[in-house]
């Protein structure tokens, strides 16, 4: 088990697409910025554990303070220690992967006492996008964000992640919002939809490959629920990468959120595994 160098992205790469849906985060991230760390988004420390040559385990400790597995559970604790020391500095905010894996590290003495504001068993969801419905009047509506909808779409931001991952409010969160909504408006990840002037809910793709992307941050504000806006602007997000060449789609929702799940489903998603969230 050791730290991964830059000589070893192609090999890291390699492994990840064994999996290519429960590891989107990683895969996104590896593409976009290689193996570098130094605390800018999307890089991350890799600790990788090996069968003589060949890589069977990965924990990545990310520039937001999530540890990310793609590891067997046996695994999967001694990973997640060993790329916790190798950044001792930065503080850790969650672990993600799978519910088993999750489970096991959570275990560690560096997180006996602390308090979990979120802990969330997801199910996982695929399509394939040449499978998705026909456009409608609605879903023509959908449009890429841009930076006139920055002010608003970060307050939207700053909502989701209060709602959503047990945040506290706060100008720091704020701040955080707005600089993930500028990241996503400027790599084109993030729409909306639009009735006339009325901005009534988003979807973004917080991972992508040209291949598949993966769906992340689908809001509606709570006056604007219940009305089917979340699988319309899923659905214009969906097609408008279809379009970029992109064949498949992943997303997660938690088993409780039965209206997520049956809204995915109508619009071809089937459940292809299980994956956990644990934030502090």
């Amino acid at each position: 088990m050791r730290i991964l160098r830059p000589d070893d992205e192609a090999t890291l790469s390699a492994f990840l697409a064994k999996t290519p849906e429960t590891a989107m985060f990683l895969r996104s991230n590896l593409a976009a910025v290689g193996l570098a760390d130094n605390d800018q988004p999307y890089e991350a420390t890799y600790v990788g554990a090996f069968d003589g040559e060949a890589l069977v385990g990965v924990a990545a400790f990310c520039w937001n303070g999530n540890v990310m597995l793609q590891a067997p559970t046996e695994r999967a604790p001694a990973l997640a220690a060993a790329a916790l020391a190798a950044r001792p500095s930065r503080s850790c905010q969650g672990v993600l992967g799978a519910p088993e894996a999750v489970a096991e590290v959570l275990r560690l003495p560096a997180f006996a006492d602390r308090h979990l504001r979120v802990a969330a068993r997801q199910v996982l969801l695929a399509c394939d996008l040449a499978n998705l419905p026909p456009p409608t009047v609605h879903t023509d509506r959908v449009r890429p964000a841009n930076l006139k909808d920055r002010d608003a779409l970060a307050e939207w931001r700053h909502a989701y992640l209060c709602e959503t991952l047990g945040a506290a409010e706060s100008p720091a969160l704020l701040a955080q919002a707005q600089d993930e909504i500028d990241r996503a408006i400027d790599a084109g990840r993030l729409y909306l939809l639009c009735m006339g002037d009325n901005a009534l809910a988003t979807a973004a793709f917080n991972a992508t490959l040209p291949e598949i992307v993966q769906v992340g941050g689908l809001y509606c504000p709570p006056a604007e629920r219940g009305l089917g806006y979340g699988r319309i602007v899923l659905h214009g997000a969906l097609l408008a990468a279809r379009e970029k060449g992109v064949a498949r789609a992943v997303l997660f929702a938690a088993e409780a959120n039965i209206g997520a799940l049956r809204s995915s489903q109508a619009l071809g998603f089937k459940p292809v595994a299980d994956y956990a969230l644990a934030f502090y």
